[in-house]
């Protein structure tokens, strides 16, 4: 891997996004927004965009892993 994450980071990083619910303030954004996922990321899977939806969240799913704006055919 180009930039390795150590398991400290990865556990510290795990542990924020349980423990936190930003969803009250996602809502509350007055720009259009969009959630970016990918269909082979093994950390967030795709699957969460049910989650999305649920929230009237727009999500769009790219043939890729973890970071999909790296990906050539990303676009917004």
């Amino acid at each position: 891997d180009k930039f390795p994450a150590s398991k400290k980071a990865l556990n510290q990083g795990l542990e924020i996004l349980l423990t936190t619910n930003l969803l009250d303030k996602f809502n509350q954004l007055k720009i259009p927004t969009k959630v970016i996922l990918g269909n082979h990321d093994t950390l967030v899977p795709y699957r969460i965009s049910n989650w999305y939806d649920k929230a009237k969240i727009k999500t769009q799913v790219l043939n890729t892993g973890h970071l999909p704006f790296l990906h050539k055919d990303f676009t917004l």
